[in-house]
């Protein structure tokens, strides 16, 4: 109803409804099909409770190679993640934009 109603407003606005759940699932529960072998934590710290701040130049725990490892920290997805997502995203639901 949200996007609608934003939708009405903005006459003129372009607006995209872009899933990242649905893909973000996937890449959880297949993550040999993305090329990740670690899944269950995170690459800096422990992996397991440290995030944004506590992840920094100064932590001493990071993992080896972090293109392996889907998070970075306890939260937050690694850049080789995002580059996945941000690649699909512009495939399918940006293509219209660029198509024209």
């Amino acid at each position: 109803r949200s996007l609608h109603s934003v939708a009405e407003t903005l006459k003129n606005a372009t607006l995209v409804y872009i899933d990242i759940y649905s893909l973000f699932a996937h890449m959880i529960q297949n993550p040999k099909e993305y090329g990740f072998d670690e899944i269950d934590r995170g690459c800096c710290g422990t992996g397991m409770v440290e995030l944004g701040p506590l992840c920094n130049q100064f932590t001493s725990l990071l993992c080896s190679n972090v293109s392996s490892y889907m998070f970075w920290d306890s939260y937050h997805p690694t850049e080789r993640a995002y580059r996945i997502l941000t690649k699909k995203f512009v495939e399918t639901d940006m293509s219209p934009f660029y198509d024209k």
